[in-house]
């Protein structure tokens, strides 16, 4: 699986896997973090990281683009929620 960053907004990334998958993640403090599930999935920031915490998170190109967005919208109100 090849790990690539598409966009990225701090903290946020659209990644792909290079075989039409697509996710969203987070990254703060050189750790990246899944944003499909309630529990934080947390890995280092590394390609295998990327993967690990979207596991079978992945979607498609329009969707996990409509979720980038929404996030980079809302990246301050959700980070305090978060954090």
């Amino acid at each position: 699986m090849a790990i690539k960053i598409v966009l990225e907004e701090e903290p946020y990334r659209l990644i792909t896997d290079g075989a039409g998958h697509y996710a969203v993640i987070e990254v703060r403090d050189g750790c990246v973090y899944s944003l499909h599930c309630h529990e934080r999935h947390q890995a280092p920031d590394t390609p295998e990281g990327m993967a690990a915490v979207v596991g079978d998170g992945w979607c498609e190109r329009t969707r996990a683009m409509e979720r980038y967005e929404y996030m980079t919208r809302r990246e301050t109100r959700y980070g305090e929620m978060l954090w």
